[in-house]
């Protein structure tokens, strides 16, 4: 029988400064931790929040793939609030992500402030329309994407989900 393995690449060398000392197991065993979907979610969100956790692990190896898991858990959060719409409404939408949080919000399938949708939209919008590269995130994508899943559990929250 083979033995699942992890390969091994030299760390980025921007993690040094980090403690406690991190290694490729850490940031695997943070990255399932941190990414971990509700039972609610569907099998199309699952399976895209995994190529999420997937990138936010190489972030060993490379330090700026955590803004890169940062952008794709947006994108999975808007794909989730575009099938949530489509789900109750029976008809697509072009909404943005700000209006569909809001729309959520109003159809009490988010509990979020107002101050949050801006705040995490702000976030959103200064990523996609980035002026400088040294405004990427860095650590702080980790709080980000923390709060990205956990809305995206929410919205497909069930009964057998506990919290």
């Amino acid at each position: 029988m083979s033995e699942n393995k992890v390969l091994e690449y030299e760390m980025d060398k921007r993690w040094e400064s980090y403690s406690p000392p991190y290694t490729q197991e850490i940031f695997k065993i943070s990255a399932e931790k941190l990414i971990a979907p509700s039972g609610g979610v569907p099998e199309l969100i699952k399976k895209k929040l995994e190529r999420v956790r997937s990138v936010y692990e190489l972030r060993s190896i490379d330090f700026e793939l955590q803004a890169v898991a940062e952008h794709l858990t947006y994108v999975v959060l808007e794909l989730s609030l575009r099938m949530k719409f489509e789900e109750i409404n029976k008809k697509t939408t072009k909404k943005s992500l700000g209006s569909l949080l809001h729309w959520a919000k109003k159809e009490g399938e988010l509990s979020i402030s107002e101050d949050r949708i801006k705040f995490l939209c702000g976030l959103r919008n200064d990523f996609a329309h980035l002026r400088d590269p040294e405004s990427l995130h860095g650590t702080l994508s980790s709080f980000l994407i923390d709060e990205l899943v956990k809305l995206i559990n929410e919205l497909f929250r069930d009964s057998s989900d506990t919290e």
